[in-house]
């Protein structure tokens, strides 16, 4: 029986579940719609396929290892090869067996199965960090953060968890296909991979300088709910500055904030009024790609037609 998923969430469906009905739907505003439509959790967020891996070519090959080799770090760089060589397994494992005499039938179980691993392995391995994300995703939302300081491998976890989360996304994908190329490759070949080698080189940059950064638990306390979108955690600062601002909507009444400034937030709670619950929204609507969520039809609708400018997310 084949294990092939089409459908792709580059939204984690159980993050937004926390806006959902009891029947698993959201409102969804897509762009280019003059309103909101309600829309089950598995229809949006999500592509056909959309971390399919296909076999790198040379060129494609050597632009990963230049974008590898910007770190400085050899065990990060060794890290990152490792993804290359993993998720290039399916097709790795076609031009060995290639090599050997199988019958027609084989050549074509084979075939199917090494097709199926290149359509799903990264679907795959999202679904084990979601997995391991989902108790951290409900401590937040309970609006306890205490792991963050008093559990390591808990730390560790969300760490690599939020950084996956930030770079699976369309958005991300998108803004990376409109940079200049610095040397000749296929962005549809190497950017799934890309993905990984990005959220890799985030979560190991947070986990060195983890003592610096704190959650900060924002607590809602207006009529108007958080929104999400498909780009659920944003940073809150530019790309210029050394240091990144994580804002991750956890339910309509409760978001968190990963960051390293004492000045901005010198306590590890915060109550947020209206203009900073719609600073917050503007932000996550501003920096979303093709997709907004919540669980006000209403109010989402108020996004409709507002000036969107070209933000990094």
């Amino acid at each position: 029986m084949s294990n092939l998923t089409a459908n792709q969430h580059h939204v984690w469906q159980y993050h937004l579940k926390a806006w959902a009905n009891k029947k698993d739907q959201v409102w969804c505003l897509q762009k280019g719609k003059p309103a909101p439509f309600i829309s089950h959790t598995r229809n949006v967020g999500s592509e056909r396929f959309f971390y399919e891996f296909q076999e790198l070519s040379e060129s494609d090959e050597q632009y990963l290892e230049y974008i590898i080799h910007q770190s400085k770090n050899e065990s990060l760089r060794k890290l990152n090869r490792g993804w290359v060589d993993s998720l290039q397994t399916p097709f790795t494992l076609r031009r060995m067996l290639a090599k050997f005499p199988l019958s027609d039938e084989s050549k074509a179980q084979v075939e199917r199965l090494l097709d199926e691993t290149g359509k799903t392995l990264g679907e795959q391995y999202h679904g084990t960090m979601e997995e391991q994300g989902k108790p951290i995703l409900d401590s937040l939302r309970a609006g306890d953060s205490s792991f963050y300081r008093n559990d390591d491998q808990q730390q560790m976890t969300f760490i690599q968890f939020i950084s996956y989360q930030y770079f699976r996304t369309a958005k991300i994908r998108n803004g990376y296909r409109a940079i200049p190329l610095e040397l000749p490759h296929d962005r549809d070949r190497t950017w799934p991979i890309e993905a990984f080698i990005y959220a890799t080189n985030l979560g190991t940059s947070l986990y060195a300088q983890r003592h610096e950064y704190e959650i900060v638990m924002i607590d809602n306390r207006t009529d108007k709910p958080f929104i999400t979108g498909d780009q659920p955690v944003i940073n809150l600062l530019g790309l210029s500055d050394p240091e990144v601002e994580l804002f991750y909507p956890l339910t309509p009444r409760r978001a968190m904030i990963l960051s390293a400034s004492r000045e901005r937030y010198p306590s590890s709670q915060k109550d947020a009024g209206l203009i900073e619950v719609e600073s917050y929204n503007f932000q996550m609507y501003q920096k979303s790609d093709t997709q907004l969520y919540g669980n006000d039809k209403d109010y989402l609708a108020t996004f409709a037609g507002l000036p969107k400018g070209d933000l990094s997310g």
